[in-house]
């Protein structure tokens, strides 16, 4: 993945460093769809810098109606800007794009180590092509700056589906969850 920037790994890792100093249970802090410790920092099979996929994926979905997301195709790909006004939320949304790129890059060659929403059709692509997509991340004030591109049209295709259906997470929320989302043709 080119691009990612020193800033934002030291940026990733501050709120981490904070999260943890609050205390075991306290993390990013209640009222994030945990239950009432909030979102826990810690590790497990699928652990990323700072905490689990999971865990912050569901807190994002329960916090989706505090989140802004703008998506611009480009001729390879995607840029798109997602943040909240709500200082939690935006570390969240940091930590998870975090917890994705480093998923993605240590996916070659289609074999992934830990692979989020296997089941979905999209996802499962997505993994699979992971060698064939660029993710240059730029932290922004109040979440992320994202651009993703295919390296042929195929993945190019398989980025700008990827990128509409984290927008209809972000829209639909838990909602959105358990839904299947179709891959492009051969990915």
């Amino acid at each position: 993945m080119k691009g990612w920037t020193l800033n934002f790994s030291l940026l990733v890792l501050f709120a981490a460093a904070v999260a943890i100093a609050q205390g075991p249970g306290r993390g990013f802090g209640p009222g994030m769809g945990m239950g009432g410790g909030g979102l826990m920092m810690g590790g497990g099979p699928n652990s990323g810098q700072g905490g689990d996929y999971a865990q912050v994926f569901h807190a994002l979905l329960s916090a989706h109606q505090s989140i802004k997301r703008t998506v611009q195709p480009t001729n390879k790909g995607i840029s798109s800007l997602t943040e909240s006004n709500n200082p939690r939320v935006a570390r969240l949304i940091q930590l998870h794009v975090e917890q994705m790129r480093q998923l993605l890059e240590g996916c070659g060659n289609g074999q992934c180590p830990s692979q989020p929403r296997f089941w979905d059709p999209l996802f499962a692509a997505v993994y699979r092509n992971a060698h064939k997509i660029d993710m240059e991340v730029e932290p922004a004030t109040k979440g992320v700056k994202v651009a993703e591109t295919g390296n042929d049209p195929q993945s190019v295709q398989l980025v700008q589906m990827h990128a509409a259906v984290v927008s209809s997470f972000v829209k639909n929320g838990m909602a959105e969850m358990h839904q299947s989302h179709a891959a492009p043709p051969g990915a």
